[in-house]
């Protein structure tokens, strides 16, 4: 993915970063950067809860873009059966891409949206839990246009950044300690993603080492 790959962990580390500093919510900051970097006119995050009352799950809307579509459908709940791509993506645990999204039965309920929009492509990056190992969350990404698919390298790349935003929807459930430490290793992960593609690995660094710093010193970190 070369120059773009480069730019997209400089861009979700610094992101990732000034929300942590500066204390300001971050998920909509990453799908804004994801959105911007991987050329994608939609890009979602839906949270998983459980539905005690029938026994299923809930999908919470927690940001997307583009945000004027979706600003009134943030923090809105729904089950996830009226949603059979996002239901399956969550059944099988692992990343999920509908190559023919005009035609696959998991899409038809929004069929027209896609057609309207020239949707080529969708990508679907569960987000699990590095606590109890669960689902916690779906991140979907549509190809649109001239853009006809997400290279091999893009939606590895999807995965790190997915499994950051684990741990920013994990964050109620865990000590800030444990945050700290958790967002460390996962961002030294990404420093070591980004050695193998040249010259701006350092760059990524220094954020991480900013992070540590600020650990080292006590400093309380909030999501």
């Amino acid at each position: 993915m070369g120059n773009i790959c480069r730019r997209a962990i400089l861009e979700i580390a610094k992101a990732l970063v000034g929300g942590i500093i500066n204390k300001i919510p971050i998920q909509q900051k990453i799908v804004q950067k994801l959105s911007e970097i991987l050329s994608v006119c939609r890009c979602v995050i839906f949270k998983l809860s459980n539905n005690e009352a029938c026994d299923a799950y809930d999908i919470e809307l927690t940001a997307g873009i583009p945000l004027e579509e979706h600003i009134d459908d943030i923090g809105r709940k729904e089950t996830v059966q009226k949603h059979p791509d996002i239901e399956e993506a969550v059944r099988r645990g692992k990343i999920m891409v509908i190559t023919d999204p005009r035609n696959s039965p998991l899409t038809a309920y929004f069929r027209q949206i896609i057609e309207q929009k020239g949707t080529t492509q969708i990508l679907y990056l569960p987000l699990i839990s590095e606590l109890g190992g669960k689902t916690i969350g779906v991140i979907v990404l549509d190809a649109v246009g001239e853009k006809l698919g997400f290279e091999s390298e893009e939606i590895e790349f999807c995965g790190e950044v997915g499994e950051l935003i684990s741990l920013i929807i994990d964050r109620e459930e865990i000590l800030a300690e444990e945050i700290r430490d958790l967002v460390i290793n996962r961002m030294t992960a990404l420093g070591g993603f980004a050695a193998r593609l040249g010259k701006d690995a350092r760059v990524v660094m220094d954020e991480v080492e900013k992070i540590e710093k600020i650990c080292s010193k006590g400093g309380r970190i909030n999501f």
